[in-house]
């Protein structure tokens, strides 16, 4: 790895009127600037030309209306929720737009749920207020862990939420406080509240798990169109030492009044070992996975990809295997030369270990596009006379794009090279896709020192927040051919530097646009809207 720490802050193009600057791919144009709303939390919307952010800052709730088309703000309302109020998350359901926090009846010893209804067009709160649900009892926090996808949606602390594939029907949990300590004797008690698309109660139940702590490991959450939900988990038979026992893949189905165990051990992709695993597909019928598995039981090198289909009594209907190709494996690492100018290979360093499954596209013609990165955290241990202190490193680095045909086989696989590393979450790193007229589009924030890097170069290490390209990588659905796109440079230019750019301020648009939200000193926010060229 060659890791370039940079200390200059990203800049992008500023004028002071909005003007188009143009390029063989794309053109952009800059909005005027706009007072900035300095929220830890920023939720961005898009609708029929009008982008709805909603902002917090503690109890202060900013929403403001943003022009698409000629990148501008248009308005801002500030809203307030009650003292001591927790955001938990603001979503989007059936074509509306919902802003939940939880409050704690310290008098009663009650954790509360609550929601507000935003109106996209006025950029308001609607005037009721409704109470969601009510627990006589404390609650455990939830991480938020924007690379862990199962207690993630959107922004969460005590309540998870997850939406059907359908949007049809929502999922809000919460597991309680737990009393004992220990791992080896506690039980998790979750709370499974189903809603309908109007966010009309149809059950909920409290349930408490089957295994300890210490024997199972949740992976993910799943709710069909029939309000069934699912949870996935690795399940040891034991609590003694994990190093010597292979877990089992289960799932558990909860219904209005009954629970139903599925155990996927007899179908795990036959002899092979999963290294990563969620669900992609919840229906009345049937339930589908993906991952990644090993033929490696050691190192847990991940070799292919693999798909799972099981019906609703857990019967097996089909596992498909999609593998690496070899050059994933045994390519050589072009290395520039300083000195010479020239490039000199070095030996392969396969690390196809930590992907995870982040985007899976069904096409019209049913196949499939499966979108995937390299995401994990490094935990450093460090000791002082106050004790024991634990840093997380968060790592975003290579992307595989597979696209599969509607028979079921691959058509091509494609990795993108990139090393991305921060220490407070996700930030300026990962990515964001959109499909646009035969192509698609992966974005995201770069070293300029990968600005002449070839393709199949080992990249530099871009670190979060610092310096850095927009860059766009064009991949052909027909051929899956890729090219490179700088969009954005990043040198200072005609005096305006950016910062706060993070990955979740590019919002994509209809197509071919997307728009980039950005700080830019002097306590002003501002608009940088890119067009791509078909």
């Amino acid at each position: 790895m060659r890791l370039i720490l940079l200390s200059v802050i990203l800049t992008l193009p500023y004028l002071l009127h909005a003007q188009v600057e143009s390029s063989d791919d794309f053109s952009f144009e800059v909005s005027k600037p706009y007072q900035v709303i300095d929220g830890k939390r920023k939720v961005y919307f898009y609708k029929e030309n009008k982008i709805l952010s909603v902002k917090v800052i503690a109890e202060d709730v900013f929403i403001q209306k943003i022009n698409s088309t000629e990148p501008a703000l248009i308005k801002t309302n500030k809203e307030k929720l009650p003292e001591n109020s927790v955001v938990e998350s603001i979503i989007e359901l059936n074509k509306k737009y919902y802003f939940f926090y939880s409050l704690w009846d310290k008098p009663n010893k009650n954790e509360q749920l609550f929601y507000k209804e935003i109106n996209f067009e006025t950029g308001k709160f609607e005037a009721i207020t409704t109470k969601l649900i009510t627990v006589n009892h404390h609650l455990s926090r939830i991480p938020i862990d924007n690379i862990v996808g199962f207690w993630g949606h959107g922004i969460s602390h005590k309540f998870y939420f997850k939406i059907s594939d359908d949007n049809s029907k929502l999922l809000v949990q919460y597991r309680y406080l737990r009393e004992k300590r220990i791992d080896a004797i506690n039980y998790d008690i979750t709370g499974i509240y189903v809603f309908n698309q109007y966010i009309k109660p149809l059950w909920n139940r409290e349930v408490k798990m089957q295994y300890t702590e210490k024997q199972m490991n949740f992976h993910d959450h799943a709710i069909d169109p029939k309000g069934n939900v699912y949870i996935l988990a690795t399940v040891y038979e034991n609590n003694k030492n994990h190093r010597k026992e292979i877990p089992e893949l289960e799932i558990f189905k909860y219904q209005t009044n009954s629970d139903t165990m599925f155990n996927l051990s007899g179908m795990d992709a036959g002899d092979k070992l999963i290294t990563s695993i969620k669900f992609s597909e919840t229906t009345e019928n049937q339930i589908s996975f993906s991952g990644f598995y090993s033929e490696d039981p050691v190192q847990f090198q991940a070799h292919g990809l693999f798909i799972l289909d099981m019906d609703q009594n857990g019967k097996s209907r089909n596992t498909s295997l999609f593998e690496f190709p070899n050059k994933f494996f045994e390519k050589t690492v072009d290395i520039k030369n300083d000195e010479t100018d020239l490039y000199y290979n070095e030996p392969p360093r396969p690390e196809l270990i930590d992907y995870k499954i982040v985007k899976t596209i069904k096409n019209n013609d049913e196949s499939l596009t499966i979108i995937s990165e390299q995401q994990y955290i490094e935990t450093i241990t460090t000791y002082s006379k106050t004790g024991r202190h634990e840093n997380y490193i968060y790592n975003y680095n290579d992307i595989i794009v597979t696209k599969i045909d509607p028979e079921g086989k691959t058509t091509w696989m494609k990795k993108i090279s990139k090393e991305q590393f921060g220490s407070k979450g996700k930030g300026t790193m990962s990515f964001k896709n959109f499909f646009n007229n035969g192509f698609y589009y992966i974005i995201f924030f770069d070293t300029p020192d990968n600005l002449d890097e070839p393709l199949n170069a080992e990249p530099y290490t871009y670190q979060d927040k610092k310096e850095a390209v927009l860059f766009a990588y064009k991949i052909s659905e027909l051929t899956g051919e890729i090219k490179k796109i700088p969009v954005l440079k990043t040198s200072s230019i005609k005096g305006m530097t950016l910062k706060q750019f993070y990955t979740d301020r590019l919002i994509i648009l209809d197509d071919n646009e997307i728009i980039l939200e950005a700080y830019k000193k002097k306590k002003e926010d501002v608009l940088i809207k890119v067009t791509f060229m078909n």
